[in-house]
């Protein structure tokens, strides 16, 4: 049974906050809807999925999703069962992503594969090209959109994280190299290792700025020292 929820949560930063529909960003619109109360419990598990994978982002989880057409009206997208519809979308740029918790079948594979769309441009040249290379010989006759690339990648990773989320396993040569194999790749990025990383490769850059700094005082001082 399903029940009108208006509750939107945006996830930002490692915090929580819970809004009001609803709130329009870029070209989506987030509104209030009949949403299953299971799909509403499930919303700890994807964001827990997003602090694992990818917590620099931010999330929101909306009951409804719709998308402004060009003329300024307001075109459903609904989030209906065997609709081909927008339960999510993402803008990597803005390392932002929106998911739809309408039914309890789709929120956390939404999840996944909208986080994978965020995360991609993000990965070390040699991981993405692992993973695009796996997908580059696939032929999955869905239609122009749903057969790109870019399209079959996220889908990827989102059936590889619901096959782990589901209790399988997989086996391959220690240490883990997320450049060797596709399944090492997105294991990689599902256990939060790429997160982890992307966290050394920013202390790392801190760390050289403020040497650099430190230095060109140190110059600066020396010069004014020279100078008098």
């Amino acid at each position: 049974m399903t029940a009108i929820a208006s509750t939107i949560y945006r996830w930002s930063a490692g915090q929580v906050e819970a809004l009001e529909a609803p709130l329009r960003i870029r070209s989506c619109v987030l509104d209030a809807g009949p949403a299953e109360p299971s799909a509403v419990d499930l919303i700890d598990n994807a964001l827990a999925a997003v602090a694992q994978i990818a917590p620099w982002v931010t999330a929101f989880f909306t009951p409804r999703l719709y998308q402004l057409a060009p003329s300024g009206i307001t075109a459903e997208a609904p989030c209906e069962p065997g609709s081909e519809s927008l339960w999510g979308i993402s803008w990597a740029s803005q390392n932002t992503v929106v998911v739809s918790y309408y039914a309890e079948n789709t929120i956390m594979g939404t999840t996944h594969h909208e986080i994978f769309h965020a995360l991609e441009p993000q990965l070390p040249s040699a991981v993405r090209d692992r993973v695009r290379g796996a997908v580059g010989a696939a032929r999955c006759y869905r239609g122009a959109y749903a057969d790109a690339p870019i399209e079959r990648a996220a889908r990827l990773f989102e059936h590889f994280a619901e096959y782990l989320d589901e209790g399988g396993t997989i086996l391959w040569p220690a240490p883990l190299d997320p450049a060797r194999s596709v399944h090492e790749a997105l294991y990689w990025i599902y256990r939060g290792d790429f997160a982890r990383w992307r966290a050394d490769q920013a202390a790392a850059r801190a760390a050289e700025a403020a040497k650099r700094a430190r230095r060109a005082r140190r110059w600066a001082a020396l010069r004014q020292l020279i100078g008098a």
